[in-house]
């Protein structure tokens, strides 16, 4: 591998973490950011070990600092003969069977099976949101084409958005003319954006909570015969990348068509579960999960739950375990982290907790905009402890 790919690379890499290296200094001094306070009620709903003894605004900042490798590691096409594989990649990829519904996940350098098949000459579209359609096709499609030319390959790739009124047609004709399929299943949209019918969407166990996902890539393969293939990607070491490919899923005779989307989609989160286990930070997901959380649970264990009375403290503080503040549009926001409820609260009354937060209850230097009758509703509330 030449020399000059490796410095630029590093060049690249530290360009972006010098950016993501300001976002980290604004978070663990103030940790007012919308997408922490919802990433840190994720860590603690999902996967409570892994901010158990942290604090949570050092596990968002290494989460963040993990980022910056992906598209990297998409740009740079040298990276592809560095990719170590695993699992059915041998009789998958290097048999060009198919065609197949590739499933994948936002965790380690995700976007790699994209030009891995690239460069093994498959033809396949790529599933992806409204955002990432906007933001991301020409340079996927730029990237498609800089691979034909290295490797004297010629894939026929296309970028289909997955929110488009008649995408799951599309998918199925391409399935037919022998296409491939690669989506992102814990990206979790389909036609129309978040599910909101019943009938759009199962509900699974997922990490001890409960979430809604689409079921719309087992659908197809259901209705078409075509079998998905899980490939999941992972970093052993932030520089090796490993794509691992699992054994093909297909309906077993006699076998209904709601009984196969359920197991399947089942299945393909226990793929994602397993491999959080090990590597955690490497998943973007934290950052959306919530959207397709069942949150009701949390809010009536919460209820449910006596309020401890915490003792033996010179003075008041503000519970930064559980609540977070943001300022989000024209609107200034108190968080409750156990049960993501979110609550439109006065500027006074959020600088106020700015205040608190930072020294306790004493520090406070203007009066509580509340009142002192206030102050045993917020220790009720575990507000203030």
């Amino acid at each position: 591998m030449s020399y000059e790919y490796k410095e630029a690379y590093r060049n690249d890499l530290n360009r972006i973490e010098r950016g993501i290296s300001a976002t980290a200094v604004k978070v663990q001094e103030e940790w007012k950011m919308r997408q922490y306070c919802f990433a840190y009620a994720n860590f603690k709903a999902l996967m409570p070990e892994i901010v158990e003894g942290r604090r949570g605004e050092d596990v968002f900042v290494e989460m963040l600092k993990i980022r910056p490798r992906t598209p990297l590691d998409h740009k740079y096409l040298e990276k592809i003969e560095e990719i170590t594989f695993s699992g059915d990649y041998e009789r998958i990829v290097q048999q060009r069977g198919g065609p197949f519904i590739f499933c994948s996940y936002h965790l380690g350098s995700y976007r790699k099976i994209v030009s891995l098949l690239a460069s093994r000459g498959y033809d396949f579209t790529l599933i992806v949101d409204q955002g990432v359609y906007d933001n991301q096709r020409a340079e996927s499609e730029g990237l498609v084409k800089a691979i034909n030319e290295r490797y004297g390959v010629c894939s026929d790739f296309q970028v289909l958005n997955a929110e488009n009124f008649g995408a799951a047609m599309t998918m199925v004709k391409h399935l037919q003319e022998g296409k491939s399929l690669v989506a992102y299943i814990d990206g979790n949209r389909g036609t129309g954006g978040t599910p909101k019918a019943e009938s759009q969407v199962l509900k699974i166990g997922f990490m001890n909570q409960e979430i809604y996902v689409r079921q719309g890539l087992a659908h197809i393969s259901y209705v078409t015969g075509i079998p998905i293939v899980p490939v999941i990607s992972y970093r052993k070491t932030p520089d090796n990348i490993t794509l691992h490919f699992y054994p093909q899923i297909l309906p077993k005779a006699g076998e209904s068509r709601r009984a196969y989307c359920l197991q399947t989609t089942e299945k393909l989160y226990g793929y994602l579960e397993t491999n959080l286990k090990q590597y955690p930070l490497q998943w973007e997901g934290w950052l959306y999960i919530h959207k397709y959380l069942d949150t009701k649970p949390l809010v009536l264990k919460k209820e449910a739950t006596p309020t401890p009375v915490k003792t033996g403290k010179r003075q008041l503080e503000f519970n930064r375990e559980r609540y977070g503040l943001y300022h989000f549009g024209q609107e200034w926001h108190l968080f409750d982290s156990d049960t993501y409820q979110t609550f439109i609260i006065p500027e006074t009354v959020f600088r106020w907790f700015e205040q608190v937060m930072k020294g306790g209850l004493e520090s406070a230097v203007s009066e509580s905009p509340f009142g002192k009758a206030w102050r045993a509703q917020l220790q009720a509330q575990q507000i203030l402890i």
